[in-house]
């Protein structure tokens, strides 16, 4: 399985630790702009820097990275960019790192990027220190590990997403439908250290929200 990080630049210095963590699990890191900045804090290199470098601290030496610069103005986001970049690499799971901050416009746009980048053979993961968001299809069901408490939120993409079914949560349904515009499928939890999530038919983010 090859591995893909993807750090974005919507994140705080409070949320360091976690990406030092999970870096040592991804066999190609991507710096997108800002994410540079990140890289930097944690004496860290990426194997490669994407963007219009117009948010990098100007003390950051790049000189020594390999770096695919593209103009302010463009019809892509560089996060967007970067999945582009990793897919055409190979990378069949990819996690975007810092794609969650205070711009919601920019948030919501990654986390379409997993509408974006869905194939029948790759998983994108929008992450930080305390959620993960995955896409839910009727190709592909949702399986992750947490710790009993953790929340778990359903919301659908499409007007209709069928077939639903839950296993490891509170609430737990067999074979049901969540209407796009409806609330029913926020805030259930995990029973266990484990939640299997599938579908008949439609689309839908599923949220895993940890120490919160």
């Amino acid at each position: 399985m090859k591995r893909a990080a993807v750090m974005s630049g919507g994140t705080t210095p409070e949320e360091d630790p976690f990406y030092k963590n999970v870096f040592d699990d991804y066999q190609f890191r991507v710096a997108v702009d800002m994410g540079m900045n990140v890289f930097h804090r944690l004496g860290l290199q990426p194997d490669i820097l994407v963007g219009d470098l117009d948010s990098i601290c100007p003390s950051i030496d790049i000189s020594q990275i390999d770096v695919h610069k593209f103009p302010q103005d463009k019809d892509k986001t560089d996060t967007e960019l970067a999945i582009d970049l990793c897919m055409a690499k190979g990378f069949s799971h990819i996690d975007i790192l810092g794609g969650i901050g205070n711009r919601l416009d920019h948030t919501l746009a990654n986390a379409y990027l997993l509408v974006y980048g869905n194939r029948p053979d790759n998983q994108i993961r929008l992450r930080n220190a305390h959620n993960t968001i995955y896409l839910l299809t009727g190709e592909k069901s949702v399986c992750f590990e947490g710790m009993k408490g953790d929340t778990v939120s359903i919301i659908p993409l499409t007007k209709k997403i069928q077939g639903v079914t839950i296993r490891g949560c509170h609430w737990e349904i067999d074979n049901s439908d969540i209407n796009r515009g409806q609330s029913r499928g926020v805030s259930n939890y995990l029973e266990s250290d484990q939640a299997e999530i599938s579908a008949r038919e439609g689309m839908a983010f599923v949220f895993h929200i940890c120490g919160l």
